[in-house]
């Protein structure tokens, strides 16, 4: 029987190698797959609202990664969008921390490791330290207002057994 560290451990690998999903996919599946960038990106332009570019750059360049090796268009750096670069945290910190139906949540303490050891590739390191020093008052607010579509009793004790 496997342990539930190791589980984990394949959970982890699973949602954070990308490359591991497209060695599966054609190279004609991964291009389609990727137009959902772009597509949101078109939907969302166009206006004099601005929310809605800020949310057109966000949706166009969500999986670029802080150092180039992500998509549509390969930015790096400073050249992502900020509000781009502060949703992939985001993104990644929400996809680690809660239960999905392909894997089991993971410990607040180990999903900040994970991102610490993402910072310079994936993510941006001083938007990363950013966040993580904000944690308490992010875990303040979620407990002031809990999501009813979410185990947040659950989260919450997640988050608080890591300080």
């Amino acid at each position: 029987m496997r342990s539930s560290g190791n589980v984990r451990h394949d959970a982890i690998e699973h949602v954070l190698r990308y490359d591991t999903l497209y060695d599966l996919l054609t190279p004609e599946e991964r291009a389609t797959m990727q137009e959902h960038a772009e597509i949101g990106a078109r939907l969302l332009s166009g206006s004099d609202i601005t929310l809605l570019d800020t949310a057109s750059d966000i949706a166009r360049h969500h999986h670029e990664k802080y150092d180039g090796s992500g998509y549509p268009q390969g930015l790096k750096g400073d050249e992502i969008p900020c509000s781009a670069r502060i949703v992939t945290i985001v993104d990644v910190y929400d996809a680690l921390i809660h239960k999905r139906v392909y894997k089991p949540a993971i410990p607040e303490d180990e999903v900040i490791r994970m991102m610490q050891d993402m910072a310079g590739t994936q993510l941006d390191p001083d938007l990363l330290e950013v966040f993580i020093n904000n944690l308490p008052t992010m875990r303040r607010i979620r407990q002031q207002n809990p999501d009813e579509t979410t185990d947040d009793a659950t989260d919450i004790a997640n988050a608080q057994h890591t300080g």
